[in-house]
């Protein structure tokens, strides 16, 4: 018995794993500054596109429901990786104060006019 798939594309799938490995290896390579970096970048081009053409093609009925999912699921791991990232400069590297990493988390200090609340 075969496994249904669901619509899947093995194919996308696969080129979408190869242009990730392709991005690590990027990092990987600017890590030690070698030249071949710039060819392994194409990684993220060829990411972005298939992630694109892949959202072409699902069907939207409510915009509205459709962006505020979206949004919400890209906010949620910003978030989270702030805190991480805050917590691992904040305690254990030392290289931000603690007010500093509170300061991450008040939008007024971002905006223009946030220094007017003393943040």
């Amino acid at each position: 018995m075969a496994p249904e798939n669901h619509g899947k594309n093995y194919a996308i799938s696969l080129v979408r794993c190869l242009a990730m490995i392709s991005i690590i290896t990027c990092h990987a390579l600017q890590y030690y500054n070698n030249p071949l970096a710039t060819w392994a970048n194409v990684g993220v081009q060829i990411f972005l596109f298939m992630s694109g053409y892949l959202y072409g093609q699902r069907d939207i009925v409510e915009i509205v429901p459709f962006y505020k999912r979206t949004f919400l699921k890209i906010l949620s791991s910003y978030w989270i990786a702030v805190f991480v990232f805050g917590l691992i400069h904040t305690f254990w590297l030392n290289t931000i104060d603690k007010y500093a990493f509170v300061k991450l988390f008040v939008v007024g200090c971002w905006l223009p006019g946030g220094e007017l609340f003393g943040l």
